[in-house]
């Protein structure tokens, strides 16, 4: 299991309602610290998802990158922060085999 964190920060100048993440991968958001209910501006909401790694993932020779998007409701209406890639999920594979 990888655990993603977060950080969505209102960088405008009005208060902003119905703050949401939403990771490529990642379930279970949690709120880790702020009210997600309103941001202020300059104001920042913590987030933490997890997600399990495959044996596709580490079969794989392209990992995983993680993106998420942040949510929000200002006074112009939705809106949506550009993708952010936050980590990389790299596992490699162990070939081996023995005879006992």
């Amino acid at each position: 299991v990888v655990t993603y964190t977060y950080t969505v920060t209102n960088t405008g100048t009005s208060t902003l309602s119905g703050v949401a993440l939403a990771p490529t991968r990642g379930t279970g958001v949690v709120v880790l610290s702020g009210a997600p209910a309103s941001l202020a501006p300059g104001a920042s909401v913590t987030y933490r998802a997890t997600t399990t790694v495959t044996q596709a993932d580490v079969d794989s020779p392209d990992p995983g990158t993680e993106t998420a998007t942040a949510s929000a409701t200002g006074v112009d209406g939705p809106l949506t922060s550009p993708p952010a890639s936050v980590q990389t999920v790299t596992a490699a594979a162990d070939d081996a085999l023995s005879v006992d």
